[in-house]
């Protein structure tokens, strides 16, 4: 996920006023903010292991992952001989 145009930032609600848009009834609580969303949080109600935060941030990301698709399934790397053939003369 390092090179995903994605922020992940941690907030301590215990020791921060936290805004009422973020409905926080208990600890952790975790919310996706979309890009071009801020106002709306999604909450997140998954699973606490990797693979499936992964797949929560591919559903929702504004933009496509670079590195996985929208199923949260990392992308196959091109090979060299899997690009197209240039157009030559």
């Amino acid at each position: 996920m390092a090179k995903e145009d994605v922020i992940i930032a941690k907030c301590d609600a215990t020791a921060n006023d936290v805004p009422p848009r973020f409905d926080v009834k208990g600890f952790p609580t975790i919310f996706w903010l979309p890009k071009n969303d801020k106002e709306n949080p999604v909450p997140y109600q998954g699973g606490r292991e990797v693979n499936d935060f992964i797949k929560f941030i591919a559903e929702h990301a504004t933009d496509p992952l670079k590195g996985y698709g929208r199923d949260g399934k990392k992308k196959k790397a091109k090979k060299a001989d899997d690009k197209k053939p240039s157009d030559e003369l």
